[in-house]
C-alpha cells in the first residue's frame, strides 16, 4: 500500500535481528511481532498517520453486510478476515491521505515511539482497530505479565497476546534496545543506525549460553543428550545415578542464589553505563544497568561502544 511500509519493516527487523532481540525461540518477539509493532506505529504516531486500519475500514463500509470469516477445520474456531483492499482504502468519500514523511525520519520516530510515547503495561498495539487503547478495552486479551510489558493483540486471532513469548530477560532486552537507540537517533542516518546495531554482533551471548554450551559438551562425554542418546552412543557408557545425581547438584550450585530460589536471575553482573541519557522511559522490570543488554560474568555488552 506505501513503499515506506516495506522499507521501515525491513530495517527495524534487521536492526532486531543485529541486537539479538527478534527470535521467540530465544525468548524475544518473532518477526511477525516486529511487522505488527511497525504497522501499529504507523497507524497512530502523532506527527501523521501512514496507514489506515483496513479492517475497521472494512466495518465501517460493510456495516450490517456479510463480513468475511474463516473457521478452523482442525480446532473450529471462527476467524474474522474481512479488511478492505489497497484500491478500497484509497477510494471513495472516506479515502485514507497518508503523511508525506521520509524513511529516514519514520525510522527514528519509531524508536522514540516505543521508548517514550508507547504506554508499557497498558497499551495495546492493535492493528484491528488501528487506535491507542488500554487493554481494559480488549477484554478478550489475555492478561499476561502486563506490568512494564509490552501488549500485542494478533489481529487476526483475538484471543492471543503474542507477548506470550517473552521471558524475562528478553523483556529487559527490549525496553534497553529502543532506550538506547531512542536516545541515539537524534541525527543518524538509517545505515549509522544500522551500523551501530552490528557493532552488538550477538547480545544473548553470556552465561545463560556458555552454561548450555558446557552442559551440552558434559552430556556429550557422559553419552546423554545429543544426536546419541544413552547407552547406544558409540564408545560411550551410560552415567550411574550416582552421576546425575552428582551432575545436578553441581548445577544447582552453580546458579545464583535467586534463581535457585525460582526468582529471576539478578544481573549485578553487568557492567555500568553511567550515562543517563540511556535511561529509559518509565519502570524496566529487574535490575540490569543502563546501557547493558544481555552479557556475562565478563560483562554486558555496551551498545554505546
Amino acid at each position: 500500500m506505501d513503499k515506506r511500509v516495506q522499507i521501515l519493516a525491513l530495517c527495524v527487523k534487521r536492526w532486531a535481528k543485529l541486537c539479538g532481540i527478534s527470535d521467540a525461540k530465544q525468548g524475544n518477539l518473532s518477526s511477525y511481532s516486529w511487522t505488527l509493532l511497525c504497522i501499529y506505529f504507523l497507524q497512530v504516531r502523532s506527527k501523521g498517520a501512514i496507514l489506515p486500519s483496513l479492517q475497521s475500514m472494512a466495518a465501517k463500509r460493510r456495516k450490517g453486510e456479510q463480513v468475511k470469516h474463516y473457521s478452523c477445520p482442525i480446532s473450529g474456531r471462527v476467524f474474522n478476515v474481512d479488511f478492505v483492499d489497497r484500491f478500497e482504502a484509497t477510494t471513495g468519500e472516506d479515502a485514507f491521505k497518508p503523511a508525506d514523511t521520509p524513511p529516514s525520519e519514520l525510522l527514528r520516530d519509531f524508536f522514540v515511539f516505543y521508548d517514550r510515547d508507547y504506554k508499557w503495561g497498558s497499551e495495546v498495539v492493535s492493528i484491528r482497530t488501528g487506535e491507542r487503547r488500554s487493554i481494559d478495552e480488549y477484554l478478550h486479551l489475555p492478561r499476561r505479565d502486563t506490568e512494564s510489558n509490552i501488549l500485542i493483540e494478533d489481529p487476526l486471532d483475538l484471543n492471543r497476546n503474542l507477548n506470550c513469548v517473552l521471558d524475562y530477560e528478553g523483556r529487559i532486552r527490549l525496553r534497553r534496545a529502543f532506550a538506547l537507540f531512542a536516545a541515539k537517533v537524534a541525527d543518524a542516518s538509517m545505515e549509522e543506525l544500522l551500523t551501530q546495531a552490528k557493532t552488538l554482533t550477538r547480545m544473548r551471548t553470556g552465561p545463560t549460553a556458555a552454561a548450555m554450551a558446557a552442559k551440552h559438551a558434559q552430556n556429550a562425554t557422559m553419552g546423554v543428550g545429543g544426536p546419541h542418546r544413552g547407552p547406544h552412543a558409540p564408545g560411550l557408557t551410560a552415567p550411574t545415578l550416582q552421576q546425575h545425581t552428582a551432575m545436578s547438584q553441581a548445577s544447582h550450585q552453580q546458579q545464583p542464589a535467586s534463581q535457585q530460589q525460582g526468582r529471576p536471575r539478578n544481573m549485578e553482573y553487568m557492567r555500568q553505563d553511567t550515562s543517563p541519557e540511556y535511561q529509559p522511559r518509565g519502570p524496566v522490570p529487574g535490575s540490569m544497568r543502563p546501557g547493558q543488554i544481555g552479557g556475562g560474568p565478563g560483562g554486558g555488552y555496551n551498545m554505546m561502544g
